[in-house]
């Protein structure tokens, strides 16, 4: 299940997680609309082994501006809280898939 990140928690989901997927989505953005299932798929699978939320960029704007967030959808990976991979637009699960599988077996 994906968690709601916003500022109050993000610092902990980032850096207390090995892994975190952050998924920067709108309201009215029609690609986000259609990440959601696999983002929500990616986070059954990976459920206990890495962290991934989701980021309302216009209700947390503070969050969007410090990971210099421009455009949605954006799916930023960290490990160990550092980010290692950017994908902006919705992309097939696959493509975030063999990061984060790459990531693990790491």
């Amino acid at each position: 299940m994906t968690q709601i990140v916003t500022t109050a928690n993000a610092k902990e989901a980032v850096s207390g997680n090995h892994i975190t997927v952050l998924d920067f989505w709108a309201t009215w953005c029609a690609p986000c609309r259609h990440l959601l299932p696999i983002i929500n798929e990616l986070a059954t699978e990976y459920e206990g082994r890495v962290f991934i939320g989701k980021v309302d960029a216009e209700a947390e704007e503070a969050l969007t501006d410090e990971y210099s967030v421009q455009t949605v959808p954006t799916v930023i990976i960290f490990k160990d809280g550092v980010e290692v991979e950017r994908f902006k637009g919705a992309n097939p699960k696959n493509v975030y898939k063999e990061k984060i599988e790459s990531l693990l077996a790491e």
